[in-house]
């Protein structure tokens, strides 16, 4: 519906706007009628559907809002669903953002370009609460001084 009123309004003709829908003039009135009656009251100024009311407006404007959230977001799923793509989250201590993430990440952009990365650049206890409460896939922090091994710990 919203999509519907989006197109009429910017067209300021329901018969272009039908024809912009790939739909009949009949059934695009029929949404917009059943639109109005959501709303409860008329969008339009006359029947003609080239003058919106106060209502209108100010409903077309979230309308635009609304529609093209939707359609970004429509696309960034499609491209998700095809290429395999994604988020990956990972919080890291200043030392390995600067030290070990530069080369890794250019490796991995080199091989999975599709996937988004976001860094989080924080101290080791930020990185075990996102660790611990999902905000990240991955973590790497400063190791405990009572643990063996490198001075870096992936969690």
């Amino acid at each position: 519906m919203l999509r519907a009123f989006r197109v009429v309004a910017e067209q300021g003709a329901l018969s272009r706007a039908a024809k912009a829908l790939r739909r009949t003039p009949s059934a695009v009135s029929m949404t917009l009628a059943q639109l109005a009656a959501h709303v409860g009251a008329p969008l339009f100024e006359t029947d003609r559907k080239n003058r919106l009311t106060r209502l209108g407006e100010l409903i077309l404007a979230e309308t635009v809002r609304a529609t093209d959230v939707f359609a970004s977001s429509t696309e960034a799923i499609g491209r998700l669903s095809l290429s395999g793509g994604g988020t990956v989250r990972v919080a890291a201590v200043p030392s390995a953002v600067a030290t070990l993430l530069p080369a890794v990440i250019v490796r991995f952009r080199a091989t999975h370009p599709e996937v988004r990365l976001e860094i989080g650049d924080v101290d080791s206890a930020a990185v075990r609460r996102r660790i611990r409460f999902d905000d990240a896939d991955i973590g790497i922090l400063t190791a405990d001084a009572d643990m063996p091994g490198h001075g870096i710990a992936i969690e």
